[in-house]
């Protein structure tokens, strides 16, 4: 059977905890309720406003830069972005974007100074460099035919003197000479020869006497044009005052096999140069000697 107390208890404990706010009118609960509705309001449209631009960036890309009402965004500087998040001041910025503009110019206008330099320069080595060229060109050219006339008289006149040689005493050596250098000398031109002269030789170096080279000397030499072997063998001889081998006649030269005399042959030609850069003509030379062919044995 319950008590009175224990009734009390009971009521006590089934009674409305005691509201902080017990003391506070009506109204004052009221305004607290609002102003707790408000900030829940606000909390929710700043989390609209969150959601909103996390769709526009996401949005972005798919767009291609383009906005709502078609416009295009402007691409987006990422050295910029680099300057802002490196804490660059706005006039740094302003000046590197100034050193990227002028750059490209600077580099083109140095290319091209560098390419009119070259231009200047490949002329000036023209203008110097092509004389030259030029020169050693019409060198070589004009060398080469002089060398190749020099080397021909060289071996015409080593094949007449080894004729020379076994003609000995004949009555016609010397007419067999000429007629064997022509032969041998056939590749140059005709007017290349201006003298041929047999001569008597002291010895196997003995050079040409000097006053044969203006004319034939009694007991030395005889003097030929390129053209007397085109003369009939009559003509020589020594016979007579018109015979070119009346000078050093043959007949005087001695086959003895121990005194056997040398014959010397001299010829003088000439190579006619073409540009003239080098002079208008080369005088080219030639000597060889050879002792007379013995007979008596």
């Amino acid at each position: 059977m319950a008590t009175e107390h224990d009734v009390d208890d009971d009521a006590t404990s089934h009674r409305p905890t005691d509201h902080p706010d017990d003391g506070a009118s009506a109204d004052d609960r009221r305004a607290d309720d609002g102003a707790d509705h408000s900030s829940s309001d606000d909390d929710v449209d700043d989390r609209s406003t969150d959601d909103d631009d996390r769709s526009a960036c996401d949005d972005g890309p798919a767009d291609n830069g383009r906005s709502d009402d078609g416009a295009t965004w402007p691409d987006v500087d990422h050295d910029r972005d680099d300057d802002h998040h490196h804490g660059a001041s706005a006039d740094d910025r302003r000046s590197d974007d100034d050193h990227h503009r002028v750059r490209p110019a600077g580099r083109v206008m140095m290319r091209r100074t560098e390419r009119t330099n070259e231009r200047g320069a490949v002329l000036v080595e023209t203008a110097i460099g092509l004389p030259v060229f030029f020169m050693v060109i019409f060198a070589i050219i004009e060398f080469g035919f002089v060398f190749r006339d020099y080397t021909s008289i060289n071996a015409a006149t080593s094949d007449a003197v080894r004729v020379l040689s076994i003609a000995g005493d004949d009555l016609d050596a010397d007419h067999r000479t000429l007629e064997a250098f022509a032969v041998a000398a056939v590749a140059l031109p005709d007017d290349s020869i201006d003298t041929i002269i047999v001569y008597a030789a002291a010895g196997p170096s003995d050079a040409v006497p000097t006053a044969c080279l203006s004319g034939s000397v009694s007991g030395v030499c005889n003097v030929y044009t390129a053209t007397d072997h085109l003369r009939d063998v009559t003509d020589f001889g020594c016979v007579g005052t018109s015979a070119p081998d009346r000078f050093y006649c043959p007949t005087s030269r001695d086959t003895a096999q121990i005194s056997a005399d040398f014959v010397g042959l001299h010829v003088i030609g000439q190579r006619d140069l073409i540009t003239g850069f080098f002079g208008d003509v080369r005088t080219l030379t030639a000597t060889e000697v050879l002792p007379v062919e013995p007979r008596d044995r």
